[in-house]
């Protein structure tokens, strides 16, 4: 499965502009539905599983925190699920996220 990621291209250019090691460490392994098409319980539950780690037993085995980068939050819920699968493998691991862009309330 292939879909367009925003994210992804923030991420590349903090990593260019702040020297940050860049690690693509998911996989989106089920097609869900925009989170902007859904309410707040809707958001919380749509994406429950809906991320992978590439390679569990290695990939972060060297690195003592991470920085996910997401485009847009409303709810959380996008860092909230990836942090807690990297907390699942990795729990030692301290995690910071960085939000590029906030929906108004």
């Amino acid at each position: 499965m292939k879909w367009y990621n925003q994210s992804y291209l923030l991420a590349k250019e903090l990593w260019k502009n702040l020297w940050i090691q860049y690690v693509e460490i998911l996989k989106k392994n089920k097609n869900t539905k925009s989170q902007a098409s859904l309410d707040r319980d809707g958001r919380l539950n749509n994406l429950k599983k809906a991320f992978i780690l590439h390679d569990p037993n290695y990939i972060l085995s060297h690195i003592d925190t991470v920085i996910l980068v997401d485009d847009v939050t409303t709810t959380g819920s996008t860092i909230n699920e990836v942090a807690k699968l990297i907390k699942f493998y990795y729990p030692n691991i301290s995690i910071r996220g960085v939000v590029l862009a906030r929906k108004d309330r």
